[in-house]
C-alpha cells in the first residue's frame, strides 16, 4: 500500500462515520489537513513521503472514530432553547 492509499483509506473510514450531508466537505477538509502535514514533513527532508512517515502522521491525527466524533454535531436531549431559568425557578 502506498502513501496515497493510506490517506484515502483513513479519510474514507472517518467519512463512513459522518452524516451524509456533510461527509464530502469534511473528507475534503481532512484530506487537505493530512496533505499539509505530509508536505510540511516533506519540505523538511524527503521529496516523496514514505509509508512509514504517512502512517506516523495518521497516528498523530488519531483514530478515525475520534476524528469523526469531533465533526459530528453534539447530540442533546434538551436544547438550550427549551430550558429557561424560569423553568428551574418553579421547581
Amino acid at each position: 500500500m502506498n502513501a496515497t492509499e493510506m490517506i484515502n483509506r483513513y479519510v474514507n473510514e472517518v467519512g463512513e462515520q459522518l452524516p451524509g450531508k456533510t461527509r464530502a466537505d469534511i473528507e475534503q477538509e481532512l484530506r487537505s489537513l493530512i496533505q499539509d502535514a505530509v508536505d510540511e514533513r516533506s519540505a523538511a527532508g524527503e521529496e516523496q513521503p514514505t509509508t512509514e512517515a504517512v502512517a506516523a502522521i495518521l497516528r498523530e491525527f488519531g483514530a478515525p472514530a475520534v476524528i469523526a466524533a469531533r465533526y459530528r454535531p453534539a447530540e442533546v436531549l434538551i436544547g438550550a432553547t427549551l430550558v429557561t431559568p424560569r423553568a428551574f425557578a418553579a421547581s
